[in-house]
């Protein structure tokens, strides 16, 4: 939280609105646990045992508030810019591009709790518009996250990997690319980053490894005309 923001804004910022962040209320606790703790106080504490059963609850109520907050699959579509009555095609695509380009198909990020929430709105809007567009697409995409590490028993295998990774992520960007602008260089190129990416992950790591078929349902969705969907 801003060192900045002190106890008297937050609460008027309670009053006024009704609302506050997770942090706002533990700073609220910590700063009201020192005016009615016990051993601080000299009070017998039943102000400060009411305190904190308060805490609780409304920590609870706020934990169950956010898992059970209703799925609007619309969400991730406004947030790129892009109107509400497009086709399931292009949601799906628009939903695709925004995980591709945030990063979160890298392992790092998606292991960081501060991504926990951002990647399950975008796994709940790749189930949606895939069941509609594609379904088989969402198992290909979970099983691309919960791919193990390959190990390889020598460098050039090595190498060739992860030459096969950065030729995968490049296919997928000029795959939006094309998408957004109908441009057959865009597409060639996307083409052949995606198809020499999948040649080289099947010898390095096996037809198994995810990005396999994920790379080969880009490929079939290039036989299909570009949506023309600027912005992807």
């Amino acid at each position: 939280m801003d060192p900045d923001i002190k106890t008297p804004d937050i609460i008027r910022k309670i009053l006024s609105t009704g609302t506050y962040s997770a942090e706002e209320l533990d700073h609220l606790y910590r700063y009201l646990s020192k005016q009615t703790h016990p051993d601080l106080t000299g009070s017998d504490g039943e102000a400060f045992i009411k305190l904190r059963e308060i805490f609780l609850q409304v920590r609870a109520q706020a934990e169950e508030g956010r898992r059970t907050s209703v799925f609007n699959p619309l969400k991730i579509i406004r947030e790129a810019g892009f109107p509400d009555n497009l086709p399931p095609r292009e949601n799906l695509y628009a939903v695709l591009m925004r995980f591709f380009r945030s990063g979160l198909h890298h392992r790092k990020l998606r292991d960081n709790p501060s991504f926990f929430r951002r990647m399950e709105e975008l796994l709940q809007a790749l189930r949606y518009w895939s069941s509609i567009y594609s379904p088989p697409l969402i198992t290909l995409v979970e099983e691309y996250l919960g791919q193990s590490t390959v190990y390889m028993s020598t460098t050039k295998q090595f190498k060739d990997f992860s030459f096969s990774r950065k030729l995968f992520l490049q296919g997928t960007d000029l795959f939006f690319r094309y998408q957004a602008s109908g441009r057959d260089t865009a597409r060639a190129l996307a083409e052949e980053k995606l198809t020499l990416a999948v040649i080289i992950m099947e010898k390095t790591a096996g037809s198994a490894h995810p990005a396999v078929p994920f790379g080969r349902w880009f490929l079939k969705e290039l036989d299909k005309p570009a949506v023309l969907l600027p912005g992807l």
